[in-house]
């Protein structure tokens, strides 16, 4: 991934999030490898299908910032207290705060 690519799914990613964090939601966090981005998004219960509808909304607004990329979306249930750290990959657009 280039540097800018890297910039602009970082800051679309950013964008995309902006009002649509939910109490569930722990993190957000993504990788690219060529022209395919890949969203996981950590809930800390079962999904339903508002955070269903609010992650692909989220996917929808990240692959708007480039033309002819593919975005795979991922929802996954780590409850607490359980570290979602290990869950990361390249990089993290949201990391909720959470005493341990």
């Amino acid at each position: 991934m280039e540097i800018n690519d890297r910039i602009i799914l970082l800051l679309g990613a950013q964008k995309a999030l902006l009002g649509m964090i939910t109490p569930r939601m722990r993190g957000v966090t993504m990788r690219m490898e060529g022209r395919k981005i890949f969203l996981r998004f950590i809930l800390d219960s079962p999904q339903t299908m508002e955070d269903f509808d609010t992650c692909h909304e989220v996917a929808s607004e990240v692959a708007a910032e480039f033309n002819d990329a593919l975005v795979d979306v991922e929802i996954i249930t780590r409850e607490m207290p359980s570290p979602i750290v290990d869950l990361g990959m390249d990089d993290w657009a949201f990391i909720r705060s959470e005493e341990q």
